[in-house]
């Protein structure tokens, strides 16, 4: 009987030390997309692009893919590579649980321009540009405004509307 307790305890042991692991590496993730975000947001590209392909792309459906495929947009976008604007939606709804705004704005604006490059539709792409600036209300920022409002300026011309061009520039 002992020598199964012995046994089971060694087990449970190896379990925690596993998850220990695991959640550690998890955690050391998500610091290196933070560094990542924040040097796209320094606008130092080379370097966060050149960090971003050394990670290998999670498989799974946690939070590290929706922060991977939030970056990835986040390089595609401003490469001006097209990419499915499918790709952003597991991204949103972290952003939209974990209620980080900011991040959640600019996730609207790269699925408005995704919609629009890579599908020519107007009108998602007006509803997520809408969805952005929606959240403008709650967030102080100059820099995101400007993309909010620069980018709908650019639907507009994409579609000759000028009063709405004029409006948003």
């Amino acid at each position: 009987m002992r020598k199964i307790i012995h046994i089971f305890y060694k087990l449970v042991l190896l379990v925690l030390v596993c998850v220990n692991t695991s959640c550690n590496k998890n955690k050391e993730e998500l610091e290196q997309f933070e560094r990542i975000d924040n040097l796209l947001s320094s606008n130092k590209d080379n370097m966060a692009v050149e960090l971003f392909n050394q990670i290998v792309a999670p498989q799974d459906s946690s939070e590290n893919l929706a922060f991977y495929n939030y970056i990835l947009t986040r390089i595609k976008c401003r490469k001006n590579e097209i990419l499915e604007p499918e790709k952003l939606d597991f991204s949103i709804k972290w952003l939209t649980e974990k209620k980080d705004y900011h991040r959640l704005a600019y996730a609207y604006i790269y699925k408005s321009k995704l919609f629009l490059d890579y599908s020519l539709d107007k009108y998602n792409a007006l509803i997520y540009n809408d969805k952005a600036e929606k959240l403008l209300q709650n967030i102080n920022d100059d820099v995101l405004k400007y993309n909010v409002y620069s980018h709908r300026s650019y639907i507009a011309m994409f579609y000759y509307d000028t009063d709405a061009c004029k409006k948003y520039s």
